[in-house]
């Protein structure tokens, strides 16, 4: 048997080594017994690939059998022979029975060879863990296996005497308990005994190691080696590594440095790593000024005017780029006055050290707008199109606003394709015509999510973008949520939108929504009714005003109960005025930009209602682009509340919760704050900040790394910044047209506590 064993252990890995190495990686871990366990080790040491390749590839390939395992198990048990193998796995999951999907994590982490994903996927089938629920616990405990085997594989001879000595303890332990268990893991463990020398490994290719440079020093080493193209890891490939000396070499010669040259390049040798180490020297020389400016051609604009345009100053140092630059931002400044013909020229003339510029200026004719035509229209009408273009007929033509123009249009939401060009009627006159590709104007959505300990979210969307025809738009969405010990939630919220009330440039929006919350010991139903108004008063910022009608219905046995009075109905009537401004350049998934949000609330007094009170709420967050597809991401949200009655008479409802995946992460929902009569935590005074970095990992994948801190207090006499309340974690998520799907781990830091799981889609900020 163990000859079997052999031969086919051999025949996969050499079939494994055909492959592509990250595809070889891939397959084994897709197999029963190898799985990630085998597939680690076999990329990292005989495939030679990074340890976070091989993770993704692994991780990926172990996961891919589960759900179909569990979807054919139902037929196949069935069957004789599966049967009779599914009533002796049943007693391999004592772990599974005791702890059910928490179980099903901690047998799947174990990187031995009796367990895994394979093994968890016929556990999960006979206890009756669903599958959405099984898949995400097995998910969790392959990562976690993941983490184990790379953390052996990278101590090398360490690790494996420590996996020798787990391995020698299962042999020992299953012989005494059960011979024939004995049996079935001796030939298992004697295949991956021979996993590290079962493949003959392709020769590794002479790779690139360090690059370091000597002699720069007006440009930094890491922009030098942007320049070249090339880094570390990278196939040794001479003809690339010449390419990449002109590069360098053209790059001072377009910063001024003429005379730069290459002096040598130095390459050392490391059989060990079969990895080349360079030393680049370069002679840099002096750095070439401006001695001169001048302009010829100019009508327009009078010399002062074009010298501010260009922003060239006489004496600074000599750069390709910026005078490029320079170029387009002129031609740019005549095309938005109906220039658009305009060509601008520059000659350089070098003497000894100085460079002397000439802007040659070619002004042409000024065009007006004479029509605007539209094409590709089905079903939406072209007013609704016309009056998202901001050129006007009879007007001199500017491709700024005519850019401005295909984005308004685009942003209706009612095109997947917008478009436009030039035609030249005469000598100053021409058409725009925009080419536009309709969208369905109906659409559906459907989210779902996981919170840990045991909450499932289900999100059900549907929406119109062109109602009647004239971009009214309507969407309806449930929510619908359910903790596994004995609470749900259900929210049904209705969004009817009048782009353009009575002709003019106003958003009317009215949102009716009803949400339910069940849970032990507490009951709560609130109706709400918003009257909007909203105003653009910049490209991306505007002001808004609306009316919130709001009813309260509170049952409760808890014995926490400080104030009868919040109990039963309560009517909260209220008005806020908002200014919103966003500079996101993308709001799904952003890479930079910022959004801000500036609010004041008026409840109670001459509009009636329970509550009393005045607000105001600062928001706001920015994003900064890193090298990589890297974002830095930053938000705060500061919330004070001035009631004219006292703090804690202050309904529930009209109160800030803290704590969860959109707060503080880490901590379970509403226990941050002050405690309340439903056994939980709310507040008047909010602050919250959240830190996030968003990393590129491989293509779509992407890595998180977070920190949130936050508490909420009654009293403004009660903040203390010191008192906040801080968790972090780190997650993985895959970015889809829809925002990214994410999942996190989170633990608190500021009390103790267990570790918090999220599913979700999208970005908590």
């Amino acid at each position: 048997m163990l000859l079997i064993i052999s031969g086919l252990k051999d025949s996969l890995l050499q079939f494994a080594g055909r492959l592509p190495p990250e595809w070889g990686v891939f397959f084994l871990s897709m197999l029963p017994i190898f799985e990630l366990r085998g597939g680690i080790p076999v990329g990292v040491h005989l495939f030679h690939l990074p340890l976070w390749k091989v993770f993704i590839f692994s991780y990926i390939g172990n996961l891919l059998p589960v759900i179909p395992i569990l979807y054919i198990l139902k037929p196949l048990s069935k069957l004789g022979f599966v049967k009779r193998y599914l009533e002796k796995t049943e007693k391999r999951g004592e772990l599974v029975k005791k702890y059910e999907a928490l179980g099903l994590t901690m047998f799947v982490a174990i990187p031995l060879p009796v367990t895994g994903a394979w093994t968890g996927s016929l556990l999960a089938f006979i206890f009756n863990i669903p599958i959405f629920k099984a898949f995400l616990f097995i998910s969790i405990g392959v990562f976690t296996a993941g983490v184990i085997v790379s953390t052996l594989t990278i101590m090398g001879i360490a690790g494996a005497v420590i996996a020798g000595i787990a391995l020698f303890t299962i042999i020992i332990l299953s012989f005494l308990k059960n011979r024939r268990l004995f049996l079935l893991i001796i030939p298992i463990l004697f295949m991956f005994s021979g996993c590290v020398r079962g493949v003959k490994p392709t020769k590794k290719e002479i790779t690139i190691g360090k690059i370091e440079f000597k002699g720069n020093n007006h440009i930094p080493s890491g922009k030098l080696l942007d320049v070249m193209k090339i880094k570390k890891g990278d196939v040794y490939n001479e003809d690339a590594m010449r390419y990449s000396m002109k590069r360098i070499v053209q790059y001072y010669k377009d910063k001024g440095f003429w005379s730069a040259r290459i002096i040598q390049r130095k390459g050392n040798y490391n059989p060990e790593k079969r990895e080349v180490n360079f030393l680049i020297v370069i002679f840099e020389g002096n750095r070439s000024i401006i001695t001169k400016v001048e302009i010829s051609g100019n009508k327009v604009f009078n010399k002062e005017e074009v010298q501010k345009i260009l922003g060239i100053k006489i004496g600074e140092p000599f750069d390709a780029a910026k005078i490029a630059r320079s170029e387009y931002l002129l031609s740019l400044k005549y095309a938005d006055i109906g220039y658009i013909d305009a060509v601008v020229t520059v000659d350089k003339k070098r003497i000894g050290n100085g460079v002397e510029l000439l802007f040659n200026i070619k002004e042409g004719k000024r065009y007006f707008v004479r029509k605007i035509r539209i094409k590709g229209l089905k079903k939406v009408r072209w007013k609704i199109v016309r009056r998202e273009i901001v050129v006007k007929e009879g007007e001199i033509y500017s491709p700024t606003l005519a850019y401005r123009s295909q984005s308004r249009i685009y942003s209706t939401g009612l095109f997947e394709y917008v478009n436009f060009n030039l035609k030249k009627i005469g000598d100053d006159s021409l058409d725009v015509i925009f080419t536009v590709r309709e969208l369905d104007p109906r659409w559906i959505g459907f989210g779902i999510g996981y919170e840990s300990p045991e909450r499932l979210l289900l999100d059900l969307s549907w929406g119109h973008n062109n109602l009647m025809g004239n971009m009214q738009r309507i969407r309806i969405n449930s929510n619908i949520s359910w903790d596994f010990l004995g609470g749900s939630r259900f929210s049904l919220f209705l969004n009817y939108e009048e782009p353009y009330l009575l002709g003019t440039d106003i958003k009317f929006l009215i949102t009716p929504s009803y949400r339910y919350v069940s849970e032990p010991g507490f009951l709560e139903k609130l109706v709400t009714i918003n009257l909007e108004t909203r105003k653009y008063l910049l490209e991306n910022t505007s002001a808004s005003f609306t009316l919130n009608f709001r009813n309260a219905y509170i049952e409760t046995t808890s014995s926490v109960v400080v104030n009868d009075t919040l109990i039963g109905s309560k009517n909260t009537n209220s008005v806020a005025i908002n200014l919103y401004s966003d500079g996101r350049d993308n709001i799904l998934n952003p890479m930079k930009g910022y959004y801000l949000l500036l609010g004041y609330e008026y409840a109670g007094g001459f509009l009636g209602g329970y509550n009393h009170f005045d607000r105001i709420t600062i928001q706001m967050a920015l994003f900064f682009p890193f090298p990589g597809s890297s974002v830095l991401a930053l938000h705060t949200m500061w919330g004070f509340t001035y009631p004219e009655m006292p703090y804690d008479s202050v309904s529930i409802d009209a109160r800030y919760e803290m704590g969860g995946w959109r707060t503080v992460r880490g901590y379970d929902d509403a226990s941050i704050g002050f405690p309340d009569y439903r056994g939980k935590k709310s507040g008047l005074q909010l602050i919250q900040m959240n830190a996030e970095l968003r990393f590129r990992v491989f293509k779509r994948i992407y890595g998180y790394l977070f920190v949130d801190s936050g508490n909420l207090w009654m009293s403004p006499d009660e903040i203390k910044i010191s008192s906040l309340f801080t968790g972090a974690g780190f997650g993985i998520g895959f970015i889809t047209p829809i925002g990214p799907i994410r999942l996190e781990y989170a633990r608190p830091l500021t009390i103790e506590g267990n570790h918090k799981i999220y599913l979700n889609i999208g970005n908590p900020f």
